[in-house]
């Protein structure tokens, strides 16, 4: 904490008169103010992008679990396309074969 020392001297006598510290609560309260405002600001700024980036990857995990259910659609798609290709290749062997 700073303080200002005010000192007064008594010239006729050369003694000290009074010896006085002066508080700077002014200067003090000025800069504690800075400080917690700055803080504050700080503070709402991390808290702020912390939500956001949350919300962030909230979305992306969630547009993810679209995707793989889509992914999982196709595959299932493609795995009967390949079935019935197999059943009718299954049923030509067979001809063939008796023929």
């Amino acid at each position: 904490m700073l303080a200002i020392v005010k000192i007064s001297w008594r010239i006729s006598q050369g003694e000290l008169n009074s010896f006085q510290i002066i508080n700077s609560s002014i200067m003090s309260s000025t800069a504690s103010k800075l400080v917690l405002g700055f803080s504050c600001i700080i503070t709402t700024g991390i808290v702020a992008y912390v939500h956001v980036k949350q919300q962030i990857d909230r979305e992306r995990m969630h547009d993810g679990v679209i995707k793989d259910t889509e992914r999982q659609q196709r595959r299932k798609i493609e795995n009967l396309y390949i079935l019935e290709k197999q059943k009718e290749l299954t049923k030509q062997l067979k001809n063939d074969m008796s023929s």
